[in-house]
This record gives C-alpha cells, structure tokens and sequence, in this order.
C-alpha cells in the first residue's frame, strides 16, 4: 500500500473505496445493470476471484456508475465455472460461461456497454456441456 501524502491522495482513496462499495450493491435503481459472479466453492476453485475482479476493475475504469457487480453461490452448472449472469433493464438475463479475467473486460465493454453479445452466450437458464 502506498503512503498517503495529502489530504487530497486521502480524499481520492475515499471516492475509490466509496465506488468499489457501490458496485458491489445491488441498491433498488431498476435501471442498473447487474453483473452477477458465482462465487461458490466451485466458480472459487475455477477462478471467480479473479472473475469479479476484473469486472469491478473495467465497470471503474470506464465510469460505469449504473452497474453492480455481485457475488452469489454456485449458479447451478459448477462444470463451466466461472460463470457471470449479465442482468440489463428490459433485457433477458444472459450467462457467460467458462470466464476469465481477460472474458470479464470484454463482458463490460462489449455487452454491458455496447449491447454486444460475445461469442459463447447463453441466453435462458441451461449452460450446454461441453
């Protein structure tokens, strides 16, 4: 961790912390995208960790405020752990299986803001083995 030096280097890290808060609450704003990680022991043990943490990474990267990132257990298919759910307004719930670090980027900038689906999309509640 770095030394803090000023009062504004402190006022920084409390907006930062203040937004990695936010978008890990899911709040009652029905126009908020929510990016759901299975984080059961399963999508743990495949590397949800990760998953989520880039997520939240790119959301704050891009200034996303009307998105929250949340963690649930297992999501029912611990075969293609990690799995995200993108949750939009109006929108069928979509699920990305098998996620990496490099996957969770692209679900943020592609789907959550360019309304893209990326290949490997599963829309509805079955995950299809591989």
């Amino acid at each position: 961790m770095n030394k803090v030096n000023s009062l504004e280097a402190l006022r920084q890290i409390q907006v930062d912390s203040a937004r990695a808060i936010n978008l890990r609450n899911v709040g009652e704003n029905p126009n908020a995208t929510v990016l759901t990680v299975g984080m059961g022991t399963c999508g743990l043990a495949a590397g949800a960790r990760e998953v989520m943490l880039a997520l939240i990474d790119a959301a704050n990267a891009n200034d996303l405020l009307n998105v929250s990132v949340t963690a649930v257990d297992c999501l029912g298919f611990c075969y293609a752990e990690p799995m995200v759910e993108v949750r939009k307004p109006n929108a069928e719930a979509v699920r990305y299986a098998r996620v990496d670090a490099n996957m969770a980027k692209d679900i943020v900038e592609k789907h959550v803001m360019q309304d893209q689906l990326l290949n490997g999309a599963l829309t509805g509640k079955e995950v299809p083995k591989q």
